[in-house]
């Protein structure tokens, strides 16, 4: 699952990719978080939550507008699994002290193992 959302975030250009940490970088980077909500036979069910950081508001608008089309509604497979990701919600997170802005974007995945024949 991992793979699969790293390889649709790496076609954001110009930001950094982190999975699962956290980061004090303040320029153009994104975070995602996959977690594992529940687990069910041939099918396990995620929730995705992807940070988006820059010194630009609309720089950020546009990237969380791009990984929402890249991800809402949208079947992604593998050789070994199929998933359908469905947009939850945006949050903003700004510090406009530092002047980072971000964005926070919360997604549904459900995967599918598919059968090798």
């Amino acid at each position: 699952m991992r793979k699969i959302v790293a390889t649709e975030l790496n076609k954001i250009d110009d930001y950094t990719i982190s999975s699962n940490v956290s980061t004090t970088e303040q320029s153009n980077h994104i975070t995602y978080y996959l977690n594992e909500i529940g687990i069910y036979r041939n099918r396990t069910d995620y929730s995705l939550t992807i940070s988006i950081f820059g010194n630009s508001i609309e720089d950020i608008e546009d990237k969380s507008d791009m990984i929402k089309k890249l991800f809402d509604f949208n079947q992604i497979n593998s050789d070994t699994v199929g998933t359908t990701f469905y947009f939850e919600n945006k949050n903003n997170i700004d510090d406009a002290k530092e002047r980072l802005y971000g964005r926070l974007l919360r997604f549904q995945v459900i995967a599918y193992e598919r059968s090798l024949k």
